[in-house]
């Protein structure tokens, strides 16, 4: 539904910048075959992207234990990395790939015992954080480096000393379902389809929405970023309200038809994750509302407070102008074969 492939929106284009590699940015659409890391969480988590693939060609082992790479992070200062799925697994230390040595490690074990450990120096790049005693983890957080500006963590994995077992971890809030060939995860964090915003920032266009997205600190779960026509201006009572912005249901779903019911206290902005494509049109409760694009590709309408019902329906005027002129042609030339006949 993102409209990428062989002939893509051009907003869709714009929008790859968010998570491709600025050289790799094209017209095709092509993401699997330019993307060399996972992208950023926020935009698997707005577009709606609740598994990701990826192949184990990047991933390393040593001395037996096995790291996934695939979701290498940096951070820096008071920045943190944490794991939020942490499997059922007895560990007696934890292993990490970094660039430089992290400051510490806090852990948190099932049975409530929390830890302050400082990894050691394996050999280059791998550290050893032994624990006090063998554990099942609750939480896991990684401070930054000690004597660097960033670090990277490449992989961590836990390993029991006693057997030699191990189980590769993933930061943040994701969860590894399949090992194979390839791996899938699970993305936790994911928004729904469809939900309900309170803060929204007015742009002209594409460009400037996707410039916005990128600043520091642009939350994507209460944020939007609409585009405007600056001589049209809002269609609706729009405002930006800050507050509680309700929740939203996805009722019905077809591909040229979607319901969605929203129950907002104060009003807000209805997000639909599907591309703004040219044809679609919008009712609330039955009259006319009007679609600005979201966050640069997707369909967003505002609504007042209350419940309401919400359809997004899809009523092309050029397919419907190419469908009559298709049949006249047929009917034109049924003619002249008619009266070439006779």
């Amino acid at each position: 539904g993102y409209d990428g492939g062989v002939l893509p929106l051009q907003r869709y284009v714009t929008l790859e910048q968010l998570y491709m590699p600025e050289h790799e940015v094209e017209i095709d659409g092509r993401v699997r075959e330019h993307l060399d890391s996972v992208p950023k969480a926020r935009w698997l988590d707005l577009f709606n992207a609740r598994y990701l693939i990826t192949d184990k060609t990047g991933d390393v082992w040593h001395d037996g234990v096995f790291y996934d790479r695939q979701h290498p992070v940096s951070f820096s200062g008071e920045n943190t990395v944490s794991v939020s799925y942490l499997p059922d697994f007895e560990a007696t230390e934890l292993r990490l790939l970094a660039s430089a040595q992290p400051d510490a490690v806090h852990v948190v074990t099932r049975n409530g015992e929390g830890w302050t450990l400082t990894p050691q120096l394996v050999e280059n790049s791998l550290y050893s954080v032994p624990f006090p005693r063998p554990a099942r983890l609750e939480q896991v957080t990684i401070t930054a480096c000690v004597q660097e500006a960033a670090c990277t963590l490449e992989g961590l994995t836990l390993v029991d000393g006693r057997d030699g077992a191990f189980h590769s971890l993933v930061p943040g809030n994701y969860r590894l379902i399949h090992s194979g060939d390839v791996k899938i995860y699970e993305n936790r964090d994911v928004l729904p389809r469809a939900f309900m915003v309170s803060d929204w920032q007015i742009v002209g266009d594409s460009e400037e929405a996707t410039a916005a997205l990128l600043e520091p600190g642009f939350d994507v779960r209460s944020t939007a970023v609409i585009e405007v026509d600056p001589a049209e201006g809002l269609a609706d009572p729009g405002k930006s309200q800050g507050g509680n912005p309700g929740q939203a249901r996805i009722d019905d779903y077809s591909p040229e038809r979607v319901t969605v019911h929203t129950d907002s206290p104060e009003g807000g902005l209805l997000i639909l994750t599907d591309a703004h494509y040219p044809g679609w049109v919008a009712t609330i409760d039955g009259n006319p509302a009007s679609i600005y694009p979201a966050n640069g590709l997707f369909r967003g309408v505002f609504v007042s407070p209350g419940d309401h019902e919400v359809v997004f329906q899809y009523d092309s005027r050029s397919y419907r102008t190419g469908l009559i002129v298709f049949i006249f042609s047929l009917v034109i030339i049924a003619i002249v074969s008619v009266s070439y006949t006779h």
